[in-house]
C-alpha cells in the first residue's frame, strides 16, 4: 500500500476501499474535494486541509491535529472528534445530528460537547 501524504493519495485509497487512516500528514492548506468520505477513521493524523461542503457521516477523528480546519457545509451526522487538537475550527452551516465532541485540546484547555457552541456561534 502506498503512503498517504496529499489529498490525491487519500482519495484514491478512500476509492478503493480503504476506510481506516492512521498517521496522514497533509499540509497543502486546500479544500479537499472529493464529496463523501462517510465511515472513515482517522487517527494520529495531522492535517492542515479544508473539509468544506463534505459528506462525513459517521467518521471518526481521533487524536488528530485540525487545527484551523474549516468543516463549513458537511454533514457531520453521528461523527465524533475526539482526543484532537481544535483550534480555530470553522463548523458554520454543518448537519451535525448525534455529533459527538470530546476531550479535545483547545489552547491548552480541554474542550467538549458542552463548548461545542463556541466553535459553532464564532
Amino acid at each position: 500500500m502506498n503512503e498517504i501524504n496529499s489529498i490525491e493519495s487519500l482519495v484514491y485509497a478512500y476509492q478503493n476501499g480503504q476506510r481506516h487512516f492512521s498517521g496522514i500528514d497533509i499540509e497543502t492548506g486546500e479544500t479537499l474535494k472529493t464529496t463523501d468520505l462517510s465511515g472513515s477513521t482517522f487517527e494520529d493524523c495531522f492535517f492542515f486541509l479544508d473539509f468544506i461542503g463534505l459528506i462525513l457521516r459517521n467518521v471518526s477523528f481521533q487524536s488528530c491535529n485540525l487545527k484551523t480546519c474549516s468543516f463549513k457545509d458537511s454533514d457531520l451526522t453521528n461523527a465524533k472528534i475526539h482526543d484532537c487538537a481544535v483550534e480555530s475550527l470553522s463548523f458554520d452551516n454543518c448537519v451535525m445530528n448525534d455529533f459527538s465532541f470530546e476531550n479535545n485540546s483547545c489552547y491548552s484547555f480541554i474542550v467538549g460537547q458542552k463548548d461545542l457552541d463556541n466553535f459553532i456561534n464564532d
